[in-house]
């Protein structure tokens, strides 16, 4: 008879937890709100080039393709 009940216990401070751990995880991100407009010489137009180097670390290689795809 002890048993039981402290195996309900067990199953009510479960069932709390989850409850709990859900509810906090469910709410629902705010919006961005941006104060300024990015400055036109931060945009990348079609236009532009990027200067990128891709390197792989040590004991990595990476094939010229992949360094360009990824550039």
């Amino acid at each position: 008879m002890y048993g039981s009940s402290k195996a309900f216990k067990v199953g009510i401070l479960f069932v709390a937890g989850a409850g709990l751990l859900l509810t906090g995880c469910a709410t629902t991100s705010p919006d961005a709100r941006f104060k300024e407009a990015l400055p036109k010489e931060h945009y990348l137009a079609a236009n532009d080039t990027a200067a990128v180097k891709v390197e792989g670390g040590e004991g990595v290689t990476i094939e010229e393709l992949e360094k360009q795809r990824l550039a």
